[in-house]
């Protein structure tokens, strides 16, 4: 009564779920250094050079933009979040607001 016949973490949650059910974490040795393998309930299944892909045709902006650029005040306080937009839920959102409220002004 599995909803898959393996279960396999990858990318989420870089540590064990310590869940009899989750099969196998993929990690590369700086994720889960050898030494802290047996504190995993997974079978850990190591990539050979790196955990996260990363597009190398991607290059760097040749400039490095502003804060004003952004209508950001220089040596404000910043928070911003990398996550994809599907994650910020109204409960998200809200917390967001609160912190931002009790912050106040700079």
């Amino acid at each position: 009564m599995r909803p898959a016949p393996v279960h396999i973490n990858y990318l989420g949650y870089p540590s064990t779920m310590g869940a009899h059910w989750m099969d196998y974490i993929v990690a590369d040795n700086v994720v889960i250094p050898t030494k802290l393998e047996p504190f995993y309930q997974e079978r850990v299944l190591r990539l050979p050079f790196c955990y996260l892909p990363i597009d190398d045709s991607l290059k760097p902006a040749r400039e490095k933009p502003s804060r004003i650029d952004h209508g950001l005040p220089p040596g404000a306080l910043v928070f911003c979040s990398f996550n994809h937009d599907y994650k910020i839920s109204p409960s998200v959102w809200k917390i967001w607001m609160d912190l931002l409220g009790q912050h106040g002004e700079s």
